[in-house]
């Protein structure tokens, strides 16, 4: 605000040094005189000021854009955690979710037009209010020659942030073309090699993004025929204002000193208007981004719950009468599962791809709630518990469990950050995962980035990142262990070892596994197989090979 009214302020104390200077020449009387150097003194101070104030501002400049990265971090993502999980499996949010996250820089914007807005204010005013002093004739003429610009911005400006707005869809069908033309991963890039369409990508995306940047220009062609026209009537109505000053001056309304204020008056205001004009039409067209963000940020949890925590330690799980179909659609995806899994047993889901094994997970996570039926867990119905600590028990390795690019330690400490970091405990978990052999041929070992991108980092096979993804669990060492598919990328004699200290340090653990290789498979204790929704067979490896059912024809099937 204080750089905005400066330069009128300036102006004004200029236009009284330059009368004080034209009377000094008149009189030939002594320079100086107070009357000369008081004014020019104010008038040097308040340019260093304004200096002052520029490096202040640069600084604080700097920091905003520094930390704009905060706003996503800690206010997207931070809040993006706190949000239920079956919001992910939602179309809606998905597509609400990459549309803010795509105009990200658009919403913080928001906080630096702002700031322009209301410090342009007060300057207007002031501007306002010193042409009325000298003659209020020259206000009407200069808030008239403001009109034909605001009417080109307004109309054009918003068009053109409409077409942003409506058409971001565009962009991230764009950037999903072009995305995955430039990739680090070297079996990715073979891919891209080996298959030969990065140009057919490049093609797509220049395709969409041609469209898109022709309405653009577009637009911008409009305006600036539109502006140049406009523009006529805007300087016929500043010379006027500027010829009614001389004749002021000529009729000694006011002096050359105040002529030069005001003429430095008309082209401030003028400048502050555009500035208003320019964000507010910026600020109006991202009023339904803003609404998105708006509705993001105030989702509603839809799982209510008593907040119930568990007491035990010994998980025990019943699947009673559960019926589930996914939302908006017809299918039933489960039907009447009966299932129950006793404290420190371990047990294996199987059957054909689309059967429910990882819906029955989803249910036991609560990212959905069964249509009919519930389940319990330690005699309490899981729509009860609190989430968060019923999540403190569990260990859970899921088919794209996530791959970070930060050192080994922190990848597998990251198992339980509640508790104080222990290495011991983090090796002892390497080693049960099979990968702590690999990870002493590090450079830097347990800090090593996994990360070719950082100096000495290295990158892992798709076999390791499971391994390290399973130590995260045994550094949890949680109360019931959840792993859907955890060895699909690893070699059956490492899976067996894995298996093997699976079984062996989860003795007193509830484990529940989901797997098609019966070699991992037939070592649980229980084995229930499901078919079309339905739990069809259960029992050992020995029981079920026995009747002859469709666990056997599985397993012949892949062991042929």
């Amino acid at each position: 605000i204080i750089l905005a009214l400066l330069p009128i302020i300036t102006t004004y104390i200029g236009g009284a040094v330059l009368d004080s200077l034209l009377k000094i020449l008149r009189n030939n009387s002594n320079i100086y005189s107070s009357a000369f150097l008081v004014p020019l003194l104010l008038l040097i101070g308040s340019i260093w000021i304004a200096e002052v104030l520029s490096y202040i501002r640069a600084y604080l400049d700097s920091k905003w854009e520094n930390n704009r990265e905060v706003f996503h971090d800690n206010v997207i993502i931070k809040y993006s955690l706190t949000l239920e999980p079956q919001l992910l499996d939602q179309p809606y949010f998905a597509h609400l979710k990459s549309r803010i996250m795509y105009n990200i820089w658009k919403i913080s914007a928001v906080f630096e037009i702002s700031r322009y807005i209301i410090a342009g204010i007060p300057a207007i005013l002031l501007s306002l209010t010193l042409l009325a002093v000298y003659d209020w004739k020259l206000i009407i003429l200069i808030v008239l020659s403001t009109i034909p610009t605001f009417l080109v911005r307004q109309k054009f400006g918003e068009r053109l942030w409409s077409i942003w707005n409506t058409d971001s869809e565009e962009k991230i069908k764009y950037d999903a073309y072009i995305n995955n033309t430039a990739t680090n991963n070297l079996e990715r890039f073979l891919e891209l090699k080996v298959f030969g369409y990065g140009r057919f990508l490049i093609q797509k995306a220049t395709q969409i993004n041609k469209k898109f940047i022709g309405k653009i220009l577009t637009n911008e062609r409009k305006r600036m025929l539109t502006g140049i026209l406009y523009s006529v009537v805007e300087y016929i109505l500043i010379g006027a204002a500027i010829f009614l000053a001389f004749v002021d001056v000529k009729l000694n309304i006011f002096s050359i000193g105040k002529f030069f204020v005001v003429y430095g008056l008309i082209f401030n205001f003028r400048e502050n208007i555009y500035d208003i004009v320019k964000h507010l039409t910026s600020l109006t067209s991202k009023k339904k981004l803003l609404d998105s963000y708006y509705t993001f940020m105030h989702i509603k949890p839809r799982l209510k719950s008593k907040n119930i925590k568990l007491q035990d330690s010994d998980i025990e799980i019943i699947f009673k009468n559960v019926w589930f179909k996914y939302p908006n659609t017809n299918n039933w995806v489960l039907k009447g599962v009966n299932l129950t899994i006793h404290p420190k047993e371990n047990i294996a889901l199987v059957g054909k791809n689309g059967a429910g094994k990882t819906t029955l997970i989803k249910l036991l996570l609560r990212v959905y709630d069964p249509i009919k039926g519930d389940i319990f867990i330690n005699g309490i119905n899981l729509k009860d518990l609190d989430l968060k600590d019923y999540y403190q028990k569990i260990g859970l390795l899921s088919q794209s469990f996530n791959i970070l690019n930060i050192p080994v330690k922190d990848n597998i400490i990251i198992g339980d950050v509640k508790t104080k970091y222990s290495f011991k405990r983090m090796k002892k978990a390497a080693t049960l995962a099979n990968i702590e052999k690999k990870i002493e041929k590090l450079p830097k070992k347990y800090n090593t980035f996994l990360n070719r991108g950082i100096e000495g980092g290295r990158n892992f096979s798709g076999g390791e990142w499971q391994r390290l993804a399973i130590a995260r669990v045994f550094y949890k060492n949680p109360d019931l262990i959840i792993l859907d598919e955890p060895t699909s990328a690893i070699d059956a004699l490492a899976e067996e070892s894995i298996f093997n200290n699976i079984y062996k340090h989860t003795k007193e653990k509830t484990v529940v596994i989901i797997s098609h290789r019966f070699a991992t498979v037939k070592k649980a204790e229980q084995i229930f197989v499901l078919n079309n929704g339905k739990i069809v067979e259960h029992g050992t490896h020995k029981q079920l090979f026995k009747n002859d059912g469709l666990y056997k024809q599985m397993y012949l099937a892949q062991n042929k």
